[in-house]
Parts: C-alpha cells; sequence; structure tokens
C-alpha cells in the first residue's frame, strides 16, 4: 500500500533518468596499464513511470582487451523513483547496494569479491534529460564580453 502510494502521488519526474555507476579499482598486481574500470546503467524517467516501473542489467565489456570486473550490474526503479541497484560476482549470490530514494546524487561503497571484482564505489543519481535551451556557443571559443551578455 505504501508504495502504491508513493508511486501513484509522488511520481518522479518524467524529464529525469536514473543513473547507477559502478567503478572498480583494477590493483597494481594485475599488470594491466589502467587502474579501473566502469560500469553503469541509465533508466530513462518516462520508463520508470510506466506501471510496473523499468528495469535494466550491465555487464562489463570492453572489446577483446583482458578485464578484471567480472559481475552484473542490475538497476530497477519504480513510479515513484525509487531505485534498487544490485551486484551480482560469479559466485551468484547477489548484493544489494542500494535501494531507496535518490537526494540528488548517493554514492555507496562496493566491497570486493575475490576472482570477481575488486572494491569500488557505486554513484546513484538523478539526470535531466532537458535539451538546453537558449544559442549555441562553441566550447573552443572564449566567452562572450560582459557588453555581449548584457543585450
Amino acid at each position: 500500500m505504501v508504495e502504491w502510494t508513493q508511486d501513484h502521488l509522488l511520481p518522479m519526474p518524467a524529464d529525469q533518468q536514473i543513473v547507477a555507476q559502478a567503478h572498480f579499482f583494477v590493483a597494481n598486481k594485475s599488470g594491466t596499464p589502467r587502474s579501473g574500470e566502469v560500469m553503469g546503467v541509465a533508466l530513462r524517467g518516462i520508463d520508470c513511470l510506466k506501471p510496473g516501473g523499468a528495469s535494466d542489467y550491465k555487464l562489463y565489456d570492453f572489446g577483446d582487451e583482458v578485464v578484471y570486473t567480472n559481475a552484473l550490474l542490475h538497476t530497477t526503479c519504480r513510479p515513484s523513483g525509487k531505485t534498487k541497484v544490485t551486484i551480482t560476482p560469479r559466485n551468484g549470490n547477489p548484493v544489494v547496494l542500494f535501494n531507496g530514494f535518490i537526494n540528488g546524487r548517493e554514492q555507496v561503497e562496493i566491497g570486493g569479491v575475490e576472482g570477481s571484482y575488486e572494491y569500488g564505489m557505486l554513484t546513484v543519481s538523478y539526470v535531466g534529460t532537458k535539451e538546453p535551451t537558449g544559442p549555441y556557443r562553441p566550447v573552443n571559443q572564449p566567452p562572450p564580453s560582459l557588453a555581449e551578455n548584457r543585450q
């Protein structure tokens, strides 16, 4: 009953998306030139607002290179914006990393699992999807003068 009330009376904004990004540290002993790996899931607000919400998952995939993160990141959202993020290592025992409402941006430490992934950090946040308005300005040019801005 509580979830139904939250979903119908306090829905999340349709123009937002929920982004869950997991950053994993890769130890020097692995012999890799990189120091970390990132995997993420994005759920559009318009999809979360559908009855039953939305769900997606990601595996770390970096082409033909050797990877050190062997896990499944699964994210679900409800129309209210309530979000659940789980990670499933190779041993098959899912761990809930986040289960709640996002207050701007949330960060959660991730403990490592031998043979599956190193320790890391999960960041869960809302990201806007509205197109910017106003004139487009190239990023490689200096900003307009104050006199130009006042017009």
